[in-house]
């Protein structure tokens, strides 16, 4: 359920690991079920979070800036910025950031 260009992003910026090979004239890449759980062992996407607590993504990341907890792996996409993602370490930090 994630954008193929937040995948992308987060591969470029060493988030997930994975191999890289030439598509049509640009980038492809594969990622292994280890990279890909491993990276998911570490972060969730803010939107995905947002999601199952039934709030927005924007109102997420407000409660968590006022508790010290700054999002990583975002990116500008025209004028909006997408790709938000949270540490799961941190979240086990906090407590009672969501409500």
């Amino acid at each position: 359920g994630w954008k193929d260009q937040c995948v992308a992003q987060w591969c470029k910026q060493g988030l997930i690991q994975h191999e890289e090979f030439p598509h049509a004239g640009k980038v492809g890449r594969i990622i292994s079920q280890e990279d890909l759980c491993s990276f998911q062992m570490e972060y969730v996407p803010v939107s995905t979070l947002a999601g199952q607590l039934g709030t927005s993504a924007r109102h997420l990341m407000t409660k968590f800036s006022d508790i010290g907890i700054e999002t990583i792996g975002a990116f500008r996409d025209g004028t909006a910025w997408r790709g938000h993602l949270l540490k799961l370490s941190d979240l086990a930090s906090t407590r009672k950031a969501t409500q």
